[in-house]
């Protein structure tokens, strides 16, 4: 059998928001959640362009009792066309908003890539036009799971 944690909601509001250029696109997407309190919810659709970006990828990590994790930051300077942004906006047991963003990506020559955005380092080129859709009957908490060893998605019913 499967282990699996499953809880069931509705969709709630949608947020509409645009990110200017130079903003840090993973802190202003917090920025958006926190001015209109979501703490629940999903990244529905991104339009975006990056002057850089800043992600992980996971590498294996024997020190790790899971046996991978992410590895150090990489930096990838731009013009970079965004592709297939995902993501949910979870908070921690203290309802401090957490994203959990990956995002395929590719610069003008057409070299593609991805991973998970760092808060730290993702600046939005031209615009960030985004639609989140807040989630009500579920509580999408991150929290760190010590079997693992690394921040995981824990959802509960409300």
């Amino acid at each position: 059998m499967n282990r699996i944690k499953t809880a069931e909601g509705r969709g709630g509001r949608l947020i509409a928001a645009r990110l200017l250029p130079g903003s840090n696109f993973v802190k202003g997407l917090v920025e958006v959640c926190e001015r209109h309190g979501v703490r629940n919810g999903a990244l529905l659709s991104c339009i975006d362009s990056f002057k850089k970006t800043v992600f992980l990828d996971p590498i294996p990590r024997p020190e790790l009792k899971a046996g991978y994790g992410h590895g150090d930051p990489l930096s990838v300077d731009g013009p970079i066309e965004l592709l297939s942004p995902s993501g949910f906006i979870c908070h921690a047991d203290d309802g401090q908003v957490l994203l959990h963003v990956h995002a395929n990506m590719c610069l003008a020559d057409g070299k593609a890539f991805g991973g998970h955005l760092t808060d730290d380092g993702t600046e939005v080129l031209l615009t960030a036009d985004v639609l989140i859709q807040e989630v009500d009957g579920i509580d999408m908490v991150r929290r760190y799971d010590d079997e693992m060893q690394i921040l995981t998605f824990s959802p509960t019913q409300l």
